[in-house]
């Protein structure tokens, strides 16, 4: 059997990924898959059969009669977002390099009206479409957002530390907070690893001063520019962060400056290639 895993949570949808549009389930009624198959007739049969948020398959070239998109009528005629990425940006059959190469090649009417349209990155409009407002509506008044990475991996963002909490325990962090204090994650809430901004340095460095406190429980901390990413907002540090400073934890996982916090992230404890 192929591949299937959760890959991020946007408000109260998930991506679901799957190396075929076969292993769709009724777990994924309401949310989003990104699937390897072709977007044909005999895929779109799969793909109707539960009601999906939206589901994206690969146009196999299109082909004979527009046969490599067909489902995205079948999705339509449902009411049903429906789009397909160009074979050319992913492998066909590879769930994952559809989510981290493929460009929107075709969009059914539905998925149109929600602003999908050809030529952007599949990742990058799901996160546009589905993601911006209820992420920002999250983490703005300080709850939490999971995200799951390949791999299973829950991220938890959070634009303070102050809201840390045991639920968060063998978890990675990624945090708006400033990096001169350890908080809980010091030592009363173990985390898998967690991401700071750096304020700056500061006088002796203070803005960094606790990755030598992680260094010493071993948990693997780093901290990101604060050019890159607005101190006090976790999803833009998600989003847009560049990490600066490692401890060595982090380094020997390896972990260095000048890597985007979520691509680093992702290649080191989710697997995906550099």
């Amino acid at each position: 059997m192929g591949e299937r895993f959760k890959v991020e949570i946007l408000g109260n949808r998930t991506v679901v990924m799957m190396d075929s549009i076969a292993y769709a389930e009724e777990s994924d009624v309401g949310h989003i898959v990104v699937a390897g198959s072709h977007g044909g007739r005999s895929s779109g049969r799969f793909a109707i059969k539960f009601p999906l948020a939206a589901c994206f398959l690969n146009d196999a070239g299109v082909g004979k009669e527009n046969a490599g998109i067909a489902s995205l009528t079948m999705l339509d005629d449902l009411g049903r977002c429906g789009a397909t990425y160009d074979s050319q940006s992913a492998r066909i059959g590879d769930c994952r390099d559809a989510w981290e190469h493929g460009v929107i090649s075709h969009v059914n009417p539905h998925a149109a009206q929600l602003g999908f349209a050809p030529g952007e990155p599949v990742a990058d409009a799901i996160r546009r479409v589905f993601g911006t407002v209820e992420q920002q509506r999250q983490t703005s008044n300080g709850n939490k957002l999971r995200v799951t990475i390949p791999g299973g991996r829950q991220v938890v963002l959070m634009d303070s530390t102050a809201y840390a909490d045991p639920s968060d325990a063998g978890h990675l962090v990624v945090a708006g907070s400033h990096g001169g204090l350890a908080g809980k994650y010091g030592g009363e809430v173990r985390v898998a690893g967690i991401f700071l901004n750096d304020a700056g340095g500061g006088k002796n460095r203070a803005g960094i001063s606790s990755l030598a406190v992680f260094d010493g429980i071993g948990v693997p901390a780093a901290a990101y520019s604060h050019h890159s990413a607005r101190i006090g907002d976790a999803q833009d540090a998600w989003d847009n962060g560049v990490i600066s400073f490692v401890n060595e934890t982090a380094a020997v996982l390896g972990f260095v400056a000048g890597e985007p916090v979520q691509a680093a992230i992702r290649r080191v404890f989710g697997g995906a290639s550099a």
